[in-house]
């Protein structure tokens, strides 16, 4: 689980993007306690512990910049 490996290595949150090159987007997969972290990253009102994106296919350009926005 997502959870065990986040507390067992000591990492502030787990955020796992799976691309679907077909759809043109991602699937994000994340720890409940970084929720609204994911809320507030990817603009999203309503969301659960996976959630699609579409036109995100570049973790390194589009995903990474986002989130170093938010915890900065």
């Amino acid at each position: 689980k997502l959870e065990e490996i986040k507390q067992r290595e000591g990492y502030s949150f787990i955020l796992i993007l799976v691309t679907d090159i077909l759809k043109n987007g991602s699937y994000i997969l994340y720890t409940k306690d970084s929720e609204e972290l994911m809320k507030q990253v990817f603009k999203i009102d309503e969301i659960k512990e996976a959630y699609y994106v579409d036109d995100m296919v570049s973790r390194k350009k589009q995903v990474l910049p986002l989130i170093l926005e938010q915890l900065n």
